[in-house]
Order: structure tokens, then C-alpha cells, then sequence
């Protein structure tokens, strides 16, 4: 049996040696089909964005397993951001938009870490979402879509996800929530929303740093007024 790679999947040829060099009469070679471990296969297809290909493979039945990572051909589509082959994994039937590899990672978690092509992240988002990929899916450390997207500078994506009923009071490990990310990234959009919604101002995580403390050390002179503001309302409003 002899091994060897294509395009990084490993494939296998196996030959019958000839039992007898010295014979006149030499046995032609027969061989095995060449097999390529179907699930890399397709995940190369989605990772490169080839559409054809992808096509191809899956009509051929490829693309049943994840790769070692737990990763499936629809995690590679999405960190791509290859939405034309988003479509045709999901057109298929065979795929699970809300799989989730070894690091419990969606494949719309991996759109929410992306910190440019925002746009086209947007749309591939939007995609998975309208398709039924859940909007507060955690990872093993507990981040979320939310706060990813946050953590991005993606405000449109955040926006979005809040639209499509992403908890806007979830935390990340230490009590970050989205209010500290939102001021950390001085994303003032965001911060409104989430205090329109009714994210707590004054809740503090494990270093006792609330929304507002990020702000000021971050310089985010906006998000600063804007709590001080919010935090004068409400205690106005208790004395009366």
C-alpha cells in the first residue's frame, strides 16, 4: 500500500507486486481505486470557496464525517465565508448548521470572529441564522455569538443577532458581559441597545469592574457620558 497526499487529504493506492521478476511471464499490475478520505475532501472544497467542486463531491456522497478537529465541510464554508457554498451544503440535507466542533465552535461563531469583511460576514450570518443556526450557542469557554461579534467590531453582526433573539444579558466567563465588550470596543450602537434592553450598568465582573470603569480606561469619553447619563436617570428616578 502506498500513501500519499492531495491537496493535504491523504489518499491510498493499494498494488499487487509481481511474484516472480525473473518469469517470463510477468502479471500485469492491478490496482485499487484511488480513495481520498471524503470528509477533508469536501472540507478543502468549502475552505477554498470551489462551488463546482463541492457540488461534485457531494453528489458523489462525500462529506458524512467530520475531520479530526470536528470539523465539518460547513465550518470550512463558514470561516471562508463562502456563503455560495454555505448554500449548497445546506441545499443538500446533510448538514447541521449548528455542529459543533472539539472547541464546541459553530460554524456561525466562526463568522463572528472574523475582525474584517465585515460585510460579508454579515451575509453568511444571516444566511445560517434564516436557516436555523442558533444565535446563543456557547463555546466550551463560554463566549458567545453575541459578545464575539461585540468583541469583533462587527455592529452590524451584533445588531443582528439581537434581532434574532441573541440574549442580550448572556456573560462570558468572569461576569464580562456584552456591556463590558460593547465599551471595551467603544462601541456606542451597541451599549444603547443593550441599555435599551435592559442590560444592568452597574453589574460588575470578577475584578469589580463595571461597563463604566472599561470605559474610562479605555478612553471612551461617549460610552462614558452615556452611563453616567443613564445612572443619574435611575437614581433620580428611586428618590422619588
Amino acid at each position: 500500500m502506498l500513501l500519499f497526499t492531495i491537496n493535504g487529504a491523504l489518499c491510498r493506492r493499494c498494488v499487487i507486486a509481481r511474484s516472480d521478476w525473473t518469469s517470463s511471464s510477468i502479471p500485469e499490475f492491478e490496482e485499487e481505486s484511488i480513495v481520498v478520505e471524503s470528509n477533508v475532501t469536501v472540507g478543502v472544497a468549502c475552505r477554498l470557496g470551489n462551488v463546482e467542486l463541492t457540488q461534485q463531491l457531494l453528489h458523489a456522497g462525500y462529506g458524512a464525517f467530520p475531520d479530526d478537529r470536528s470539523w465539518w465541510p460547513i465550518h470550512e464554508a463558514a470561516y471562508g465565508l463562502h456563503l455560495d457554498c454555505c448554500k449548497v451544503l445546506v441545499e443538500s440535507g446533510r448538514c447541521n448548521l449548528n455542529a459543533q466542533a472539539h472547541d464546541s465552535v459553530t460554524p456561525l461563531m466562526l463568522v463572528c470572529r472574523m475582525s474584517s469583511r465585515h460585510d460579508e460576514a454579515l451575509e453568511v450570518a444571516r444566511y445560517l441564522l434564516d436557516n436555523g443556526a442558533n444565535p446563543n450557542s456557547r463555546t466550551l469557554d463560554e463566549m458567545t455569538p453575541l459578545i464575539q461579534a461585540i468583541k469583533s467590531k462587527n455592529t452590524a453582526l451584533a445588531l443582528l443577532l439581537i434581532d434574532r433573539g441573541a440574549n442580550p444579558l448572556d456573560v462570558w466567563y468572569d461576569g464580562w458581559s456584552a456591556l463590558h465588550e460593547s465599551a471595551d470596543t467603544k462601541d456606542l450602537v451597541i451599549m444603547q441597545r443593550l441599555i435599551s434592553l435592559g442590560a444592568d450598568i452597574f453589574a460588575v465582573d470578577v475584578k469589580r469592574h463595571t461597563a463604566l470603569m472599561v470605559a474610562v480606561q479605555e478612553n471612551f469619553f461617549p460610552g462614558v457620558r452615556l452611563l453616567l447619563k443613564v445612572a443619574r436617570g435611575m437614581v433620580a428616578f428611586q428618590m422619588l
